[in-house]
């Protein structure tokens, strides 16, 4: 092998090196980068479990479930940065699992979410179609 073509392949894995480390870089960045503006921010943690919520639904405790469900509201009413808390909580009830299907059409366990309905103002609460056509 010709000195020429060894400086080249140096050059070469040099060069990838490089490249390696300046994208790890950007990467510990952006990640350290998110985690100081939630500090800055002083974030609430998120402690919503949607697998234990659906578990608790499946097994029919809705005063369980409401429980928690208004825990993660007055959360929220306390600290309106913990959106994002109840935000997660309710979205575990979007599961695509059909089993869920007889207990959320249930009127029993529609008794947590009217009585959050009620306590906001009237420009407040969602528009539910189904409401508007009945």
């Amino acid at each position: 092998m010709t000195t020429s073509t060894k400086r080249k392949r140096i050059n070469f894995l040099w060069i990838v090196s490089i490249e390696a480390l300046a994208f790890l870089l950007v990467v510990a960045a952006s990640s350290s980068a998110q985690v100081a503006a939630r500090r800055l921010l002083k974030l609430p943690p998120f402690t919503a479990n949607k697998g234990e919520l659906l578990q608790k639904l499946r097994e029919r405790k809705f005063q369980d479930l409401d429980t928690l469900l208004n825990s993660y509201q007055a959360g929220f009413e306390q600290n309106p940065l913990a959106e994002g808390n109840i935000a997660n909580a309710f979205e575990a009830f979007a599961s695509l699992d059909p089993a869920l299907g007889p207990i959320l059409d249930s009127g029993t366990f529609l008794m947590p979410a009217a009585k959050a309905c009620s306590r906001m103002s009237s420009s407040e609460a969602p528009l539910d179609a189904s409401i508007i056509a009945a």
